[in-house]
């Protein structure tokens, strides 16, 4: 199992640094992206900083995508792991650790830009700005959750992109269609439901992080099911 994660790690290693690489560039246009591209979008505030600081986060899935289509497309190293004396639930537990461990690199590095952007413009650090970053960072692995099944099928990055997003945000896009109202009005109202039943950030976190170990649980079960039919 460890050799596993070596290799996954190994694996990863060229898409880490270009993802730091970016993240790094990223933040240092931080003036000109708040400045000049999101001036009429994105206030100076609080709010804006921490929006921004999403954006290495948000982009995780994509390079984890990157990752499985090229590893699927190695069929000769998944043949040579598979000779080896190691089960392919080992294996299949080997990249939903490595698909995590990437993903907390992206919560890591949105925490950075939301520190260099608070100290670029001389504002108070507040804990709730840190928190919202770690729901968000929920929200991308329950995303990279309906990915894995699917990256593990076949390796096609755009269908493991689209499909997740379909299935999660149609949903969205149907009550807010029948309730005739736009997606500021809908996270209006859970904001407003969250400050009714008074729970607080780390509540959500609580709650969320419960219903993502169910969802992972489900999505292991069934991304082994998908690999253990796997013929190389």
């Amino acid at each position: 199992m460890i050799g596993l994660l070596k290799k996954n790690f190994y694996a990863e290693r060229t898409y880490t640094i270009f993802f730091i690489v970016c993240s790094l560039l990223y933040v240092g246009m931080y003036l000109f992206i708040k400045e000049i591209i999101f001036e009429s979008i994105i206030k100076d505030d609080e709010y804006g900083r921490t929006i921004l600081s999403f954006i290495p986060l948000t982009i995780v899935s994509e390079f984890n995508c990157k990752l499985f289509k090229n590893e699927f497309e190695m069929s000769a190293t998944e043949k040579y792991f598979n000779i080896l004396p190691v089960s392919r639930f080992q294996i299949t537990l080997s990249k939903f650790i490595s698909s995590i461990a990437f993903s907390f690199l992206g919560l890591l590095m949105s925490y950075f830009s939301l520190y260099c952007f608070t100290i670029s413009d001389n504002a108070d650090f507040y804990v709730k700005s840190f928190q919202k970053i770690f729901i968000a960072f929920l929200f991308v692995v329950f995303f990279i959750a309906f990915q894995l099944p699917l990256l593990i099928y076949n390796g096609n990055e755009v269908i493991s992109l689209l499909i997740p997003a379909t299935c999660i945000f149609t949903p969205i896009a149907i009550f807010c269609f029948f309730r005739k109202m736009d997606i500021n009005e809908f996270i209006t109202n859970i904001l407003k439901w969250v400050s009714e039943h008074n729970l607080s950030y780390s509540d959500i976190i609580l709650i969320l992080s419960g219903i993502l170990c169910i969802i992972l649980f489900i999505s292991f079960l069934v991304s082994y099911k998908i690999y253990k039919r796997r013929e190389f």
